[in-house]
């Protein structure tokens, strides 16, 4: 990595293409996270990797990179999502006070895990994973899938290592309840 790292820092393209390539996948998976719409997932993921290109000078070598792009991941997300503005559906209403915008509304998030099941030969596993808090997911999503460590996680998410393995042991103990309920 070190080398790809150092080949994009001296403007080599096909390099950054590679990264892209190599990356595309888990950044897409885990902005996906925090908006939970595909377009809307394709687009900020389209951002972080621009914000990467852009700040890869910045970039220390002494450091993990998938965290250092992670942490780009999760706060383009997280700013995206603040800069939206959501209509109230009280514009919607008619004179009569009726919706018909909202009564004919369909929830459109579809979890992540659920889109892994295409994936993934434990796909049991994973229905049950999606059962879990928001929270618990990530931390599922980044430990299991992505192979980060406690520390790794706490850094991207800038919450302490006894929070993740809180939330690693809460989710654990609900996926034992959840598989053998007695």
């Amino acid at each position: 990595m070190d080398d790809l790292i150092s080949k994009i820092k001296q403007g080599d393209n096909e390099a950054f293409n590679n990264l892209v390539k190599d990356n595309l996948t888990m950044v897409l998976n885990f902005v996906y996270r925090f908006c939970y719409d595909i377009e809307l997932a394709e687009d900020i993921t389209q951002e972080v990797f621009i914000k990467i290109w852009r700040n890869i000078n910045k970039y220390d070598e002494g450091k993990n990179f998938k965290t250092w792009m992670l942490i780009i991941a999760k706060n383009t997300a997280i700013d995206f999502l603040r800069k939206r503005r959501a209509i109230p559906f009280s514009s919607f209403e008619a004179v009569d006070g009726s919706n018909d915008f909202t009564e004919n509304i369909q929830d459109e998030r579809i979890d992540i895990l659920c889109e892994m099941i295409k994936y993934d030969n434990q796909s049991q596993l994973t229905k049950v994973i999606n059962s879990l808090n928001a929270k618990q997911q990530l931390v599922f999503y980044l430990y299991y899938y992505e192979e980060l460590n406690f520390q790794e996680i706490a850094d991207i998410l800038h919450i302490s290592v006894n929070t993740i393995k809180s939330q690693h042991l809460r989710g654990l103990s609900v996926l034992r309840q959840l598989m053998h309920p007695n």
